[in-house]
């Protein structure tokens, strides 16, 4: 409930007093990747990925859907939050590398929407627009858990529009159908 309610520090501190207590070992990596996600929600990526590293450790076959969703997300954040100058490309292809996996191994993962929208982005950060387009549309057509997924791939196919093919139209059209939605 803290989660759904952004109450982050409160669920942290929640996760924290409870990872004290005696658990079983599948709560407590339940209790870790919990963690994980809100460590990744509050921009400590590299926190998140000591969480999935130590859930590894109890059980290194963790490898579930949501568990691959959630590492290529850090893999990605932490490219993104690097500072300017500072980032690395590695955790990028890592992030790629996982989303891949999860298209092939998983292809009705119901957030499947939200890894082709996060490749597309990574595709956009590599100078990449015609791929990153072809991932957007993809998510499109994807099942998703993520509710403004197809207002973020408006977003993005508006900005391609705009500034690789320069067709204001185009992406004005696809601006206003971000709003819309």
């Amino acid at each position: 409930a803290q989660i759904a309610n952004h109450e982050l520090k409160k669920a942290e501190i929640t996760i924290a007093r409870l990872l004290r207590s005696e658990l079983t070992t599948a709560n407590h990596e339940n209790l870790r990747i919990l963690r994980a996600h809100v460590r990744l929600l509050t921009a400590r990526p590299d926190d998140a990925l000591d969480d999935l590293i130590a859930v590894y450790k109890f059980d290194p076959r963790q490898n579930s859907p949501a568990i691959l969703e959630l590492l290529g997300d850090i893999y990605f954040a932490r490219f993104e939050i690097a500072s300017v100058g500072f980032a690395d490309r590695s955790n990028t292809e890592q992030a790629k590398q996982i989303y891949n996996q999860l298209i092939e191994e998983y292809p009705t993962y119901d957030n499947l929407g939200w890894v082709y929208y996060q490749m597309g982005r990574i595709a956009l950060t590599e100078n990449v627009a015609s791929y990153a387009k072809e991932c957007f549309r993809k998510a499109l057509l994807n099942p998703t858990r993520t509710r403004s997924l197809t207002a973020y791939c408006y977003e993005r196919l508006g900005y391609i529009a705009h500034y690789e093919e320069r067709d204001l139209t185009k992406a004005h059209d696809f601006l206003n159908r971000a709003v819309n939605t």
